[in-house]
């Protein structure tokens, strides 16, 4: 039979053997030859087998007979047993140690070990979990542990190049627990495939302080390679502390880092990256390296510059020190690292070792640089004398630096590179100041301080530059460039324009300003809000402004919250006559117009507006400007009239009309009494193919309702039905509210039933307001007939809460109390301020029984509700009871044992 079934499985899935029952497997077990065994093994669908295979052992009499098939049987043996038990890693491991065992007595330690290997290699890309559990279980099984260690190494290495990371990381914890030596390089190339894995920065850290921890505890040697990777991989993470551990361990093997370990560290310690808060860590590095003879022209050069940078004199001063004692001579950018840190420092004994060094680096024939200048400048910026030394001993090197035209005065070009190099490249702006003021009468050229000016504006220093374009420029001719980048970089770096106003008023006068430079001027400004200095500027112009300048300042004004409530100033409006006297008038300076026009609620200047330009046809509007002045004459009622003719101006232009311009206009409608306004509305969007939206239909109901005009209200709804506009929740409580006003009792049915069918729920409103006005025709009894008509056809806790409040604001607690017992019935709760509304308006003693029956059946749980009734309304119920002496019944023990069940603590004597 078995036979057989192999046969089939030629032809089909050969999970078809998982089906053999087990009395049949003997037989089949010795009837099957190797090569057919060989087949189903190997096959992917077999894994129906392992559950049949591991069973009483089959498995064993299948490596017995051919131990040649090891190899495949634990293979499918590892995934059956894996399906198995997919949430029970322990049971797994336990099964599979129990089958090597079994395995290794069969065959041998070393054949059985070997198999393991092969399947282990084998699945470790696509399975990491079963290579992990097979893995653990042979480490477990193996007599000699030489073998599993082994074959470590190879899982190791899979894992981690598929970026296996969890099941990589779980494989080095057990090689700690287990004192398994992983290889150096095997780390590395670990870590050179973590870093590649997609969230890296956060796997890095946690892998290295693992690595760090078996380098101590095996105590096992890595080489160089290693290192270098490591430092590679620590120092793309942001954890000091991590990267100088790594450091240390290092060290403690007595290993010694190459130039490419030191750069990087000394890169990554250096002050200026963001995680760093101290120098600390630079200092052990690099002292570590100096006493361990690592030192070189570059770790000095570093180290001078992150000394520097932390302007920190002893740490320069120790450097200095190191560099003598060395075989290493002194650059010109390490003498103007030293010199820069020494020269900021306010202690006499640093400005004395500055001095010594630049003896030293002249003695060394060293050329000074543009650093070596602006140090010498920094430390004698206060005293004219030395300061004019300097310059003359060092104006030879610098006539050809920043030139652009033949130098005049060499020791006033050398003043210039070092004023620049302060504030362009050190920005030292103290410094730069205290210079200028120094060399007070030094015959500056308009093109240094130009570039001056500019490096402050390029080094953001707009304070700085506004100080010396002011101080400088009543003697020397500034270029208007000078002028205009600083308005326009001050306002766009946010930088203080509090002189913005002075600055323009000394350009007016010694400069050319054009009219697109006040354009560009007064746009900056307006940009920052700085409305009032931009008409102070304004103010300079002596020719009419452009459309530009005119669009900018009326925004402003619009767009200025102090002058928002303001009337509009004539000489504001002047922009806008200007503009279309010129006939330069265009959409952009309609839309500012109206801006400040319904800003400063100016109706006479919105009127003008709205004639000398649409119904002039003097600007080409779009649909937002012709709402826009829609809406702003639907701001006030005398310009209503206006606004329709506005409306009629479209209508001659077939410009398309939205929601907006029929809601306008409906608002405009309504100052008209007669409805014959309202429908010419209505057929001008008919003839324009611009239907109405319900808001707008209801917006044209509101006009009639006021106007009493009921005939014209039910046409309206003829019409909503015949262009199938579906009512909303306020359309239908508008048109109830105009059946109601006329008693119509059926249609206000039928638009009950309507909202039934068109899903539109009722609010508190909406039978609230009908009944109102059906009260005005029909006594209580009468409305109360009515309601249960609305019951009829449809119900609903809105509708039961309306009629409650109807009867009880005509003293019929009784029927009030009746609807409650209904609207239970039919599962809809009653709410806390119903009741509480019911229990105030008890008067008797009958009442207050009916009351208490009810609000006992109320509490039976019976009706299900989200949450008990308040507190008060228990307490005002008991305390009415008592205040009438009401014998305490059945139903009013219930209520106090409901009170006290919900936690109340409300005592009545």
């Amino acid at each position: 039979m078995f036979q057989r079934i192999i046969t089939k499985c030629q032809h089909r899935p050969l999970t078809s053997l998982a089906r053999v029952q087990e009395n049949q497997w003997k037989n089949a077990l010795q009837k099957l030859s190797r090569d057919e065994w060989h087949s189903v093994l190997t096959d992917g669908r077999a894994l129906g087998l392992a559950t049949h295979l591991h069973k009483d052992e089959n498995y064993a009499q299948v490596v017995a007979k051919y131990p040649e098939l090891l190899e495949p049987t634990l293979n499918t043996l590892v995934q059956g047993i894996h399906a198995q038990f997919p949430d029970s890693l322990p049971a797994q491991q336990e099964r599979l140690s129990s089958i090597l065992s079994t395995m290794a007595e069969i065959t041998s330690n070393h054949k059985m070990s070997k198999a393991a290997a092969y399947v282990i290699t084998s699945c470790a890309a696509e399975n990491p979990t079963q290579a992990m559990i097979l893995y653990k279980s042979l480490y477990a099984t193996a007599k000699d542990k030489a073998a599993p260690a082994g074959t470590f190494h190879y899982l190791f290495t899979s894992l981690a190049k598929h970026q296996h990371v969890d099941e990589a990381f779980q494989l080095l914890e057990f090689a700690k627990v287990n004192k398994i030596k992983p290889r150096s390089d095997h780390l590395g190339f670990a870590l050179y495939h973590l870093n590649q894995h997609l969230h890296a920065s956060e796997l890095v850290p946690s892998f290295l302080k693992l690595t760090i921890d078996l380098l101590s505890s095996l105590k096992f040697d890595a080489n160089l390679r290693f290192w270098r990777q490591s430092f590679t991989v620590a120092t793309t993470t942001k954890d000091p502390e991590l990267v100088l551990e790594l450091y240390k361990t290092m060290r403690a093997k007595k290993m010694k880092p190459d130039a490419n370990i030191i750069a990087m560290l000394l890169h990554y310690f250096h002050p200026s990256q963001v995680y760093m808060d101290s120098c600390e860590s630079l200092q052990l590095i690099y002292r570590d390296l100096i006493a361990s003879n690592l030192d070189s022209q570059e770790v000095y050069e570093l180290a001078l510059n992150c000394a520097t940078y932390l302007r920190n004199n002893n740490f320069v001063q120790e450097i200095l020190n190191d560099i003598k004692q060395s075989q290493y001579s002194m650059t010109a950018p390490m003498y103007n690292a030293a010199l820069n840190t020494l020269t900021r420092s306010s202690d006499d004994a640093d400005h004395n070792l500055a001095l010594d060094l630049y003896a030293q680096m002249n003695q060394a024939q060293v050329s000074p640089t543009k650093g070596t200048l602006t140090a010498l400048v920094r430390l004698f910026s206060s005293s004219r004398e030395k300061l004019v030394q300097v310059l003359d001993e060092l104006s030879p090197l610098f006539v050809n630096v920043m030139v652009t035209s033949p130098v005049t005065d060499s020791k006033t070009h050398c003043a210039y590179v070092a004023i620049y190099n302060l504030i362009r490249h050190e920005k030292d702006t103290v410094t730069a100041q205290k210079v200028v003021k120094t060399l007070k009468g030094l015959p500056f050229e308009t093109p240094m301080i130009e570039r001056i000016i500019f490096g402050a504006q390029q080094s953001n220093e707009y304070k700085l530059a506004s100080d010396w374009i002011l101080h400088f420029g009543p003697n020397h001719d500034l270029s208007d460039n000078i002028y205009e980048r600083w308005f326009t970089g001050a306002a766009k770096a946010q930088a203080s324009l509090a002189k913005a106003a002075v600055i323009f008023e000394q350009w007016h006068r010694y400069g050319r300003v054009s009219l697109e430079q006040f354009e560009q001027v007064i746009y900056a400004l307006c940009q920052r809000q700085e409305v009032l200095q931009a008409f102070e500027i304004y103010d300079f112009l002596e020719i009419p402004p452009n459309e530009k300048i005119c669009i900018t300042l009326m925004k402003a004004l619009y767009e200025d919250s102090q002058n928002k409530q303001r009337v509009v100033d004539e000489s504001y409006k002047d922009f806008f006559y200007i503009a279309v006297e010129r006939k330069e008038a265009n959409l952009s300076m309609f839309r500012s117009a109206m801006n400040v026009a319904m800003a400063s609620n100016d109706v006479e200047f919105m009127r003008e507006i709205i004639e000398s330009t649409v119904l002039n046809d003097a600007v080409e509007l779009d649909l937002l400007a012709y709402n826009k002045a829609l809406c702003g004459c639907a701001q006030h009622q005398e310009l209503h009239e206006l606004g329709l003719q506005v409306f009629d101006h479209m209508h001659t232009h077939d410009v398309k009309v939205n929601e907006l311009t029929m809601m306008a206009c409906m608002k405009m409608a309504k100052s008209f009494p007669a409805s014959s306004p309202t429908f010419d509305l209505l057929e001008n969007f008919r003839q324009l193919d611009q239907w109405p939206t319900i808001k707008v239909y209801t917006a044209f109901l509101e006009i009639l309702a006021q106007n009493e005009k009921w005939a014209d209200c039910e046409l309206l709804l003829q019409v909503l039905v015949a262009q199938n506009v579906e009512l909303d929740l306020k359309a239908a409580t508008l048109f109830g509210c105009v059946f109601a006003q006329q008693c119509k009792q059926d249609e206000l049915i039928k638009l009950v039933k309507t909202m039934r069918d068109k899903g539109i729920k009722p609010d508190a409103l909406f039978l609230r307001d009908i009944l109102a006005r059906l009260g005005t025709h029909l006594d209580v009894d009468m409305c109360l007939d009515f309601c249960k008509q609305v019951l009829s056809v449809a119900r609903c806790q809105e509708y039961y809460f309306s009629m409650i409040e109807l009867a009880l604001q005509h003293g019929l607690l009784d029927r009030a109390l009746n609807l409650v017992i209904q609207m239970e019935c039919d599962g809809f709760t009653v709410n806390s301020a119903i009741v509480l509304d019911i229990v105030e308006k008890t008067t008797s003693n009958r009442e207050m029984d009916k009351l208490i029956s009810v609000f006992a059946q109320l509490n039976d749980g019976e009706v299900s509700r989200e949450e008990p009734f308040d507190e008060i309304v228990f307490d005002t119920l008991l305390q009415k009871a008592t205040d009438m002496k009401v014998k305490p019944g059945m139903s009013l023990r219930f209520i106090q044992r409901q009170a006290k069940a919900h936690g109340y603590n409300i005592v009545h004597e």
